[in-house]
């Protein structure tokens, strides 16, 4: 009886797992539907290089696309030692933000070494940047385009041909005819993954289109301004999205590849993805940790709720993917809409997904959710979701014929107990990599974290920007050890038929995450009599790069015996107004691709200290 009253209980769960995902993923798409169109105004108007950008994005995508492509049949997964090293490994490139990669080579290579400061005397600092930028997009590329290779599995045209083993001229028009769609299919989907990044290419301050749109966001620019600029990434998703459900293999199993590339393997993988890591760990384990401790454990603290949460996420949607992929007809219509939309969200650019987010929840009804850190945790769930979701397609593919398809069972109960250990094994799967990928998510937390509600991700981005490093690096082992359980999780339930106990992990989680999510956050009318506005002179400027205007203000000089006012914002651009607010002169660092200023101050006779 005990037993009938525990498999109802999850039935019920289970039930209740299908709307929840559906409401995760698809709430940025309806906040996009829902979005105001008041206040649409060109973006050009607000600095948006959309030429510019879009030359820059096809350059960079497709390019590093075909090269990591090209270095990825060095390095594609299989069975065997040799093929569990290079798993985990590529695994630890995709699960590690990219952003992590680009800071591990240029905290090698940056001003405060003596190949920055050659570069900065050389004039070259820009292509320093790039090549730095080229090096960290790499480390996450090719481990991708190694797993899109893996998944893809092999061909009745390749069995054939290892029998017939053609040579010469008709053994590579065979390939290039058997091989060309899937591999124009790969290229294509790994660049539009490339374009989508935002962060990488705003450190090395390359004008892509994720970053153009994030600085529009920043100029204050309307949803459907953003919109208007973004809409061909919004494109490129939904074909990203459809090549990978096109995609997905029907059965479990790794290629296998010769075994004279395997060193040739390793050492790509040992230098795209573990000499970086090693780096930041070398210099976190240098840093001082008790003032890291000191400035950034709220951060911490935030950012485990966050764990949680993207944990609890991704459970849900992997078990919800495997068994709507186990019972359902052709394979799971439901779980391929699951994964599309799941992808889809991956795709977009960042500034998208939470400006959809921030149209839906922004509401006098949901200001309480709005307010605190609801917002931010759903974003950051949808974001990861799609790494869980292709978790539990591959354990629904591992199960074979179950005995779901072959005797049709009516009862729900008789369901979830012939597929119960596939479930188990997805939700544990798509937990572990769920809250390693939600600790280093950085775009969306950035954009959507509430007041009062400190993250380590937006720490980090912080310090990255103003080469302060040092401070958050000890903290910045947390999501490593994260990812490195989750890549040891993942390999033990995808290579090994171990049984998994987790009756009551998905129960558990979302009891838990029930209530971290319906956390109220900080509101400004708390305390005795509120918060007070500041005593002003006046108020000017706006957000932009024109004149008069601000793009991210970062430093504020005050000069009283002059009556000036000088401020320097992220583009290295210095405006100098009088305290009425009226522009006086502006000006652009000489040097500014060495690097953008931080800090700025008057001396006593008037000369200006950048």
């Amino acid at each position: 009886m005990r037993s009938a009253e525990r498999l109802d209980g999850r039935t019920a769960l289970l039930l209740l797992a299908l709307p929840l995902v559906g409401g995760i993923l698809a709430a940025p798409l309806v906040g996009l539907l829902l979005a105001d169109v008041g206040g649409l105004v060109p973006p050009a108007t607000l600095g948006f290089r959309g030429g510019t950008a879009l030359v820059a994005t096809v350059v960079w995508s497709v390019g590093i696309a075909v090269f990591a492509w090209t270095l990825s049949t060095l390095v594609v997964p299989r069975r065997g030692r040799v093929g569990t090293i290079l798993a985990s490994t590529t695994l630890v490139g995709i699960l590690v933000p990219a952003a992590l990669w680009f800071d591990a080579w240029w905290l090698e290579v940056g001003p405060s070494t003596w190949i920055g400061r050659a570069a900065a005397e050389g004039r070259w600092v820009g292509v320093l940047r790039r090549a730095v930028l080229a090096l960290g997009l790499l480390g996450v590329a090719v481990p991708l385009a190694s797993w899109i290779r893996a998944g893809r599995g092999g061909s009745t045209h390749d069995a054939l041909r290892l029998l017939d083993r053609p040579r010469g001229r008709r053994g590579w028009s065979e390939r290039i005819r058997d091989r060309w769609p899937a591999e124009a299919a790969g290229i294509v989907l790994l660049a539009i993954f490339i374009a989508g990044l935002t962060i990488p290419f705003d450190l090395a301050q390359v004008g892509s289109i994720g970053f153009e749109l994030r600085s529009l966001d920043v100029r204050g620019a309307s949803p459907a301004t953003i919109l208007l600029a973004g809409w061909p990434m919004v494109l490129l998703g939904v074909l990203g999205a459809a090549l990978v459900t096109w995609g997905l293999p029907r059965r479990s199993g790794v290629r296998a590849a010769p075994r004279r590339r395997d060193v040739f393997g390793l050492c790509v993988v040992a230098t795209l993805v573990l000499v970086p890591a090693a780096l930041l760990l070398r210099r976190a384990a240098g840093a001082d940790v008790d003032r890291s401790l000191a400035l950034h454990l709220p951060a911490m603290a935030g950012s485990a709720m966050v764990a949680v949460s993207g944990a609890v996420a991704g459970a849900l949607v992997a078990a919800a993917v495997c068994l709507s992929a186990l019972v359902g007809r052709r394979s799971g219509v439901v779980a391929r809409a699951i994964v599309f939309v799941a992808v889809l969200i991956a795709l977009l650019p960042a500034t998208i997904v939470a400006v959809g987010l921030e149209a839906l929840w922004n509401r006098p009804a949901t200001s309480i959710l709005y307010d605190g850190p609801f917002v931010l945790m759903t974003g950051v769930a949808a974001r990861i979701a799609v790494a869980p979701a292709l978790l539990g397609w591959l354990m629904a593919m591992r199960c074979g014929e179950s005995p779901v398809l072959l005797d049709r069972p009516s009862a729900w109960r008789d369901v979830v107990r012939s597929v119960r250990p596939a479930l188990a094994r997805s939700a544990a799967a798509g937990g572990v990599v769920g809250g390693a990928l939600a600790l280093g998510e950085i775009p969306v937390s950035s954009r959507l974290q509430p007041p009062g509600f400190p993250v380590l991700n937006t720490a980090l981005l912080n310090a990255m920007h103003y080469q302060y490093v040092d401070s958050v690096l000890p903290a910045v082992v947390v999501p490593l050890l994260a990812v490195a359980l989750a890549v040891g999780v993942v390999l033990l339930l995808t290579f090994r038929r171990g049984r998994i106990p987790g009756s009551g992990t998905i129960a558990g989680g979302f009891l838990v995450a029930t209530v971290i999510l319906g956390m109220p956050g900080c509101d400004a009318s708390e305390g005795a009599g509120g918060i007070a506005p500041i005593d002003h002179r006046t108020i000017f400027g706006a957000p932009g790069n024109i004149d008069g205007r601000f793009d991210y203000p970062r430093a504020v000089a005050v000069d009283g015996e002059r009556g000036r006012l000088f401020v320097v914002d992220k583009s290295a651009r210095i405006q100098r107004f009088d305290f009425a607010g009226r522009l006086e002169a502006s000006w652009r660092m000489p040097a500014f691709e060495n690097g953008k200023p931080t800090g700025i101050n008057v001396a006593p006779n008037g000369d200006v200290l950048v």
